[in-house]
């Protein structure tokens, strides 16, 4: 039933939601709007009346929405660069954090030995192995970031 020209249509929407995909620009679809409308209305013959409205009368249609959920996703290349980031410089804390502690254990042990020669050799040694595991750590936990799905 189509309603009458006094009366003015009525929608009542309880709930909605728009999901956004990545890269979806909102501002060219409702150019794109705009321009459809106005076309709609050039070949309809549509006039706007410049005659004014009396007051209370509201508009030709009514909507009501309770709730509106809009949802951006995010570029999951930003996404992926950002969780990297993170790991990072976390990485970075505790890397410093171990070679701190493995440099404390052999100030320690330099009072201990008498060979000054043999503990530069087991310093130089320990820092390369120790870089080789801060390098599969990291490794690692890049792994475990990919592994789980967003």
């Amino acid at each position: 039933m189509a309603p009458s020209p006094a009366q003015p249509l009525l929608v009542n929407v309880a709930k909605a939601w728009f999901k956004l995909p990545s890269g979806f620009n909102l501002g060219d679809h409702f150019e794109q709007l705009k321009s459809m409308l106005k076309v709609i209305k050039e070949v309809h013959g549509l006039v706007e009346s410049t005659a004014p409205k009396p007051p209370g009368s509201g508009g030709d249609i009514h909507v009501k929405i309770g709730v509106v959920d809009l949802q951006f996703d995010d570029d999951p290349f930003e996404t992926a660069l950002y969780g990297n980031y993170i790991v990072q410089s976390d990485e970075v804390t505790e890397r410093q954090h171990r070679e701190a502690l493995l440099l404390g254990e052999l100030e320690h042990k330099k009072g201990n030995l008498v060979d000054k020669d043999a503990l530069s050799k087991m310093a130089a040694t320990l820092l390369q192995a120790l870089t080789q595991k801060n390098a599969e750590i990291f490794c690692r936990r890049i792994r475990q970031l990919r592994a789980v799905p967003a």
